[in-house]
């Protein structure tokens, strides 16, 4: 989690300013997070960086 926060300092991720409540929610992701979520995907090794979207994404399905 600390590598994230330092990183979305330095990069677009910031941007989208993911709480760590949406992120360690324990019920079921909204519409809207879900859109994020394919955003990132999309982008992921032109706008983001891919090895952090998967670890990022990876951490959602946990």
């Amino acid at each position: 989690m600390e590598r994230f926060i330092l990183i979305a300092k330095y990069h677009d991720l910031g941007k989208l300013q993911i709480s760590s409540n949406i992120i360690l929610k324990p019920d079921a992701l909204t519409e809207e997070v879900a859109d994020a979520i394919e955003e990132l995907k999309r982008n992921a090794g032109t706008q983001f960086d891919p090895v952090l979207v998967e670890k990022f994404v990876g951490m959602l399905s946990k």
